[in-house]
C-alpha cells in the first residue's frame, strides 16, 4: 500500500499574525462566502427544536458563528478549531453580541480520536466550511466522515460540507488535496450518509448537504 504523503499548507493558521491576515482577507477574496452562511442559517433557524445544537469544525475567526448568533444569540453553539489564535479572533468578534455562550474547543481533526474532545456530545447540525482540505490529503476523508456519522451527529441530523472542487468541476488543480463532485458524493455515501444533495455552488465552492 502506498504511504499517504500530506500536502503542506501554505499558511500556518496557528500563528497569530498569519491567522489575523487570513481573517482580514477571507471574505474579501470570496465575498460570496456569506451566501453559504445564509444557507446554513436558514436551515438552522427553521429547526423545530428550541434547544438545537450546532457544531462548526474548523470554525476559524468566528465568521459563521457571528452571522448566526447575531440572529439568535442564545443558540447552543460549539466551535472546534486546532488554532488558539483563531479562537482568540472569534472571541473578539463575538464579544460584540450580548448573551452568547459558545463552547470553544481545541481539537485537530487530523487525529483519529479528535471527536473525544466533544465528550460524547451529539449535534443536530454539523458544519465544516472551507476546512475539509485541512486534512491535507483527500485519502483521509472517508475516515473523517465516518467519525462524524458514528460519534458526532444526531440521528436525522444535517451535515453541511463546503469545500473547493477539483478540476474539472472546480478550479483546484491539486487532485491529491481536493476532490470532484463524484468523489465527495461517494465518500459521504461510503461513510453512512444518505440523501446527498448539492445545496449551493458558487465559483468552484460547493456545499454538500446530507443526513444520517
Amino acid at each position: 500500500m502506498n504511504k499517504i504523503i500530506d500536502i503542506p499548507s501554505p499558511i500556518n493558521l496557528k500563528d497569530p499574525l498569519e491567522a489575523t491576515q487570513w481573517a482580514k482577507e477571507a471574505n474579501i477574496k470570496r465575498p460570496y462566502r456569506l451566501e453559504f452562511f445564509k444557507h446554513y442559517i436558514s436551515q438552522i433557524l427553521s429547526h423545530p427544536k428550541p434547544d438545537v445544537r450546532i457544531l462548526e469544525l474548523g470554525s476559524g475567526p468566528g465568521f459563521l458563528a457571528y452571522e448566526l448568533l447575531d440572529r439568535r444569540p442564545n443558540i447552543n453553539y460549539t466551535a472546534v478549531d486546532f488554532s488558539v489564535a483563531m479562537h482568540s479572533l472569534a472571541k473578539q468578534r463575538l464579544a460584540t453580541i450580548a448573551y452568547t455562550s459558545v463552547d470553544f474547543i481545541i481539537a485537530d481533526f487530523k487525529q483519529q480520536d479528535w471527536y473525544t474532545a466533544l465528550l460524547n456530545q451529539r449535534f443536530d447540525y454539523v458544519v465544516i466550511h472551507q476546512a475539509l482540505h485541512e486534512l491535507r490529503h483527500k485519502a483521509y476523508t472517508n475516515d473523517f466522515h465516518k467519525s462524524i456519522a458514528q460519534h458526532v451527529i444526531q440521528p436525522n441530523g444535517t451535515y453541511f460540507i463546503t469545500d473547493h472542487l477539483a478540476e474539472p468541476d472546480g478550479q483546484m488543480g491539486n487532485r491529491e488535496l481536493y476532490m470532484n463532485k463524484h468523489e465527495h458524493i461517494e465518500s459521504l455515501k461510503n461513510s453512512g450518509f444518505g440523501n446527498v444533495e448539492i445545496a449551493l455552488e458558487i465559483d468552484g465552492l460547493c456545499t454538500f448537504q446530507v443526513t444520517l
